[in-house]
């Protein structure tokens, strides 16, 4: 009798056990997607503190953090867009104005080197 009872209380801790992990990766999963943070199974499996093989066994979970890796993989996209899209606005904004000053010193140097062919000209005819 004593060992029927031994067997049964561990297998209700492993079903705890096992609910408590499933329940820390929900909660790890609502977390991370509330917070933008990128969803993976390394990330998942620091975040929920469970194992990342015990995370592909489990087919279920392991569905729901490829879709929702996905998921975040296209909102982490298009939150950076406006980010990179400033970015390329300022170096668009700063080669523009190193053009006009690269544009400015060549009319200027081209109109010294034209003053200095007249004086090359008036040395050698004049």
């Amino acid at each position: 009798m004593i060992k029927k009872e031994q067997i049964n209380a561990l297998k209700k801790a492993g079903i705890k056990k096992r609910d408590d992990a499933i329940n820390r990766v929900h909660i790890a999963l609502k977390k991370m997607q509330s917070d933008n943070i990128p969803i993976n199974f390394q990330s998942v499996a620091k975040f929920a503190n469970v194992a990342k093989s015990w995370l592909y066994n489990h087919t279920e979970i392991a569905t729901e953090i490829k879709m929702l890796r996905g998921q975040s993989e296209k909102i982490r996209r298009l939150t950076n867009y406006p980010a990179q899209l400033e970015k390329k606005n300022n170096m668009l904004s700063k080669l523009e104005k190193r053009i006009d000053q690269v544009t400015l010193e060549n009319t200027e140097l081209k109109k010294q080197l034209a003053v200095l062919y007249g004086k090359l000209y008036k040395k050698n005819h004049g």
